[in-house]
């Protein structure tokens, strides 16, 4: 609960109180009136910075409480930690399993932050799915932070995660829910970048692009798995390239994969046309490497109606430019 001046109009005129923000029992946004000081003007009247010092009092009232509750919650806090602490002497933990808890954080920036569930059951509602998408797509991402490794080892270590995975009991599931995800990528990145966008009041003017190649295990080639200039020299492996555009926060705003064999200069036209087409951008500043800096970029970003800030090697260029 915190305190904030609020300042009402009624017919015309403009009244001063202190109003008190909370929650209901069923967890709703709520306001109480505390103080009614009266008509703004006849305050003013009286004191050209009545509304300047209600407002420095309001403020110096919540912080103090605010460092009271900070202060009971430490209190209480190391009161539990003592009794714990005295009522666990001597006890023995060699049997207990661990657990990675890294997991548990992630899982509530994926529930509250960017409200993936819902969108995962909306998609799951659309098909066939014995499994929970929700879940398996979340012990995939969330071991690819937490303990990176192949799609085997994500299912093997499920059980080592604080956050329970029951009905993902078939190895097969890891592999199955990738070809969802594919299907799905362009409504799971949309509904990422309007959840992103409502928490960040982010405002796409400038688009940060870049290329790189993943390479497989592999030497069969497949519809994008093709042999192709590797960023990583794995000269003798098939690949994928991959081109990613983020923001000015450097949050990405989408992806595209590519045949292992595409130039990376081919890749930043389709892309920044597409998300520009996607997002209704009528103005971007486009900004890469110099790897992506040639003449046919340049002109086709003139022609989608870009702007662009690309490195440029100094030995290359003409005396006009240096």
């Amino acid at each position: 609960m915190s305190k904030h001046v609020a300042i009402v109009t009624t017919q015309g005129r403009k009244y001063v109180r202190v109003v008190e923000s909370y929650r209901n029992a069923d967890g709703k946004p709520r306001s109480r009136l505390l103080e009614n000081h009266g008509n703004l003007d006849v305050l003013e009247q009286e004191d050209p910075d009545y509304l300047k010092n209600l407002r420095a009092r309001v403020a110096a009232e919540n912080e103090a409480v605010r460092k009271a509750r900070l202060e009971e919650l430490d209190n209480s806090a190391q009161t539990r930690i003592r009794k714990l602490e005295q009522s666990q002497k001597g006890a023995d933990y060699s049997c207990a399993a661990r657990l990675k808890l890294g997991a548990a954080v992630i899982r509530q920036v994926w529930k509250d932050d960017l409200n993936l569930p819902q969108v995962f059951r909306y998609l799951q509602s659309k098909r066939k799915i014995e499994y929970s998408y929700d879940k398996a797509a979340f012990l995939l991402c969330s071991q690819r932070i937490v303990s990176p490794g192949s799609k085997k080892k994500a299912f093997e270590e499920r059980g080592s995660s604080i956050v329970p995975f029951d009905g993902i009991a078939d190895n097969n599931v890891v592999y199955r829910v990738l070809d969802r995800l594919a299907e799905d990528k362009e409504a799971i990145v949309k509904h990422l970048n309007r959840e992103i966008s409502s928490r960040l009041n982010r405002t796409v003017s400038a688009a940060f692009y870049d290329v790189t190649t993943y390479a497989f295990e592999s030497r069969k080639e497949g519809e994008l798995r093709q042999f192709g200039l590797s960023k990583d020299h794995k000269v003798n492996e098939v690949q994928v390239v991959l081109g990613l555009v983020m923001d000015a926060f450097g949050i990405p705003i989408d992806y595209e994969l590519f045949p292992g064999s595409t130039s990376e200069f081919g890749t930043m036209l389709p892309m920044i046309r597409r998300i520009k087409t996607a997002y209704d951008l009528q103005t971007l500043i486009v900004v890469a490497d110099r790897g992506l800096n040639s003449n046919e970029n340049l002109l086709g970003l003139k022609d989608i109606g870009c702007d662009f800030v690309l490195a440029q090697k100094v030995k290359n260029s003409t005396k006009e430019l240096c």
